[in-house]
């Protein structure tokens, strides 16, 4: 084997060479290992991530930031960056998803009550893979959608839960629809009133299906979508939440 070389990684060396930019982990998810390219060319690196078949690590020499694929590597390293995955000394990364929502939202009038209102609520999504060379083979998207009670505006409600399962290439989208759901609410402002929920928004998760890591977790209001940024336990207590169940302003326990 050739000694320990931390020069410049040559073009010729180099398959779809990408230098990336992205979100260093923690110094306690890095993991510091010495490669040998499939050209011979040695160098120590401190392992970032495996996202597919992408390698995203630090060159120690420089702290330069690369995007590999790892074919690139020779075979034994490239057993050793799995081996690291494997054993959780470093995190498996996932791609970047920008997720997008259209909901639709149609108000009837309850013929037998003057305040009574009917919404139906119709949810379509569409979810890039926004890295070109990274796909996901196989995710599960749960979707939890809450409500509101108008009168009494401390009161939400789990109005309806629904998972879908696709697969998305890298660099490109797809498009889902959630199954409609009905709610309905008094819109009277006296004693009389007799409570309901009115649709308030939704939790989107995107969970890798084989490891079951999260790869998104997004809401459409803002309270509740801080609390998953501040919380990643919060997830999973949400995904947990069923139909019909009454919670707090950020979906907690009531």
């Amino acid at each position: 084997m050739k000694t320990n070389r931390s020069g410049p990684i040559s073009r010729g060396a180099v398959v779809a060479l990408v230098l990336a930019v992205f979100l260093l982990a923690p110094a306690a998810d890095a993991k510091t290992l010495t490669v040998v390219s499939s050209q011979g060319k040695t160098l120590k690196i401190e392992l970032l991530g495996v996202s597919g078949n992408q390698v995203k690590f630090k060159r120690v020499s420089d702290q330069r930031l690369f995007t590999m694929d790892i074919a690139t590597f020779e075979l034994g390293s490239q057993e050793a960056i799995r081996a690291a995955v494997k054993a959780g000394e470093v995190k498996r990364s996932y791609p970047k998803l920008r997720i997008d929502a259209t909901i639709g939202r149609k108000l009837d009038r309850d013929k037998r009550s003057g305040y009574m209102r009917h919404e139906h609520v119709t949810a379509k999504f569409t979810v890039r893979n926004e890295e070109l060379k990274v796909d996901l083979d196989e995710v599960d998207l749960h979707f939890v959608f809450y409500g509101r009670n108008p009168f009494k505006k401390e009161n939400y409600q789990v109005l309806a839960t629904q998972t879908l399962n696709t697969s998305i290439a890298g660099g490109k989208t797809v498009k889902l629809e959630c199954k409609g759901f009905k709610t309905s609410f008094d819109e009277d402002r006296d004693a009389s009133n007799v409570g309901g929920f009115r649709y308030e928004g939704y939790v989107v998760v995107v969970k890798d299906k084989k490891s079951g890591d999260t790869i998104a977790a997004n809401a459409s209001t803002g309270h509740v979508d801080k609390r998953l940024k501040a919380d990643a336990s919060s997830i999973e207590a949400i995904l947990k939440l069923k139909k019909g169940e009454n919670v707090t302003r950020e979906l907690g326990k009531r």
